[in-house]
């Protein structure tokens, strides 16, 4: 069995990982890296995949599928959720793309043919490849409909974690922990040497600071990731009697109509069409407007602020003389407006880079497990050998020092190594 890392090796955004064994070629994601100007590519110098195994829909995983199609048809295996979710962040790209005069690489055409070649498993349905090798999806506790990829060939077996959460929250149930015997496991390393602070108390001085704001006559702007952390945190509000003032804007109400299709990958789906049926919906730009005043919370995207109606309230209440209020709630990656907003209180706003003059709070509701979490996971498939991946080098550095430590076997490869195991 070979490995190839072609994406997200010491670097978060485009992983993509192919596996040769017995004949067969296997990709596991294909994403894309965002958080630049223009969007980074994996490597493309492996043969074209005779399947793909998708782990969930974030485009850092999943944004390259349709450029596959260019020259193969493989059939694409994931989650059934993931699907419709990947064909709204696959449009929006292609939107930004055409906005900002980037070159596509991929073609509306190419995307129709992934839609013909998907094929939906649900979560420990084992699915059999020509050569007699295995693969099945566990829920890895990330988003909706995210998965742990299984792998089994003659040649041994693997998992790879995909984007894995092993600590329940609103929204998700914990990530199943696969009770098969695992040879190798590649696993993401994003929180590799911290601890993620405890989800009650999180919860409470977020809520309280959120009313703070709305006291003060305050508009309180979140930034969130259409997928996932926005069905989050309007969960919390919910809980917490702030749902009434709250308004969801941009991507985040398709992702959210598209959870309410499947409640079974949810933990209470009854909670959640309750918060979906009290939040208020701005459905456009010109809906926009009724929204421009004092005391709203603005649940929108983007989550890194890199587009999105975010930085269309930010403009619009700075030109009004409305104080804001910036709670941001995920991952900032290197590069992304986000993190430059967190380090230099800026932002850039149709190519201007301007001063932010309102309030900036980070909150750590990640959908990531944190090092103990990942250390514990790691222990419990006791592999010969783990490779880390989807992390910044000095987060992987401290994990990989943490494994060793424990016993285990852990590398840390480069884009492009090729691993004969």
């Amino acid at each position: 069995m070979e490995l190839t890392f072609l994406g997200a090796a010491q670097e978060v955004g485009r992983s993509c990982i192919g596996i040769e064994s017995d004949g067969l070629r296997l990709f596991m994601d294909a994403g894309v890296a965002t958080n630049r100007d223009t969007p980074q590519l994996p490597l493309q110098n492996l043969k074209v995949p005779h399947a793909v195994a998708l782990t969930h829909a974030h485009l850092d995983h999943s944004g390259f599928v349709p450029a596959i199609f260019k020259h193969s048809k493989p059939p694409v295996l994931t989650a059934f959720p993931t699907i419709p979710l990947v064909n709204m962040l696959l449009d929006d790209m292609q939107k930004i793309l055409e906005e900002k005069g980037l070159p596509e690489y991929f073609s509306s055409t190419d995307a129709k043919q992934m839609n013909r070649s998907f094929l939906g498993l649900p979560y420990g349905k084992e699915y059999e490849f020509f050569n007699g090798s295995l693969l099945k999806l566990y829920d890895a506790g990330h988003i909706i409909g995210s998965a742990q990829i299984y792998f089994k060939s003659k040649e041994g077996s693997l998992l790879y974690s995909g984007d894995i959460n092993s600590v329940q929250t609103q929204l998700h149930r914990p990530a199943t922990i696969p009770r098969e015997e695992i040879d190798y496991l590649i696993m993401e390393s994003t929180y590799g040497d911290r601890e993620h602070p405890d989800r009650k108390k999180l919860t409470k001085e977020f809520c309280k600071k959120v009313r703070q704001g709305l006291e003060e006559r305050a508009s309180v702007i979140i930034p969130c990731f259409a997928v996932g952390r926005t069905q989050e945190i309007m969960l919390i509000l919910l809980e917490n009697g702030l749902i009434d003032k709250t308004v969801i804007d941009g991507m985040g109400l398709r992702a959210s109509e598209t959870y309410l299709e499947y409640p079974s990958y949810l933990r209470n789906s009854e909670k959640f069409e309750e918060a979906f049926s009290e939040v208020g919906k701005c459905r456009g730009g010109a809906e926009r407007k009724k929204f421009i005043k004092n005391g709203n919370v603005i649940l929108c995207t983007a989550g890194m602020l890199d587009g999105g109606p975010a930085l269309s309230y930010v403009q619009k209440f700075d030109a009004k003389g409305i104080a804001t209020k910036m709670f941001l709630t995920g991952y900032q990656a290197a590069g992304s407006n986000g993190r430059m907003l967190l380090e230099k209180g800026q932002l850039k706003i149709n190519g201007k880079i301007v001063n932010y003059i309102g309030d900036i709070e980070k909150f750590d509701f990640s959908a990531h497990s944190g090092k103990k979490e990942l250390i514990e996971y790691a222990k419990d498939m006791s592999p010969k050998k783990i490779f880390l991946v989807h992390g910044d080098k000095d987060q992987m550095v401290a994990l990989k020092n943490s494994l060793i430590e424990e016993g285990l076997d852990a590398k840390m490869p480069i884009t492009g190594e090729k691993v004969v195991l």
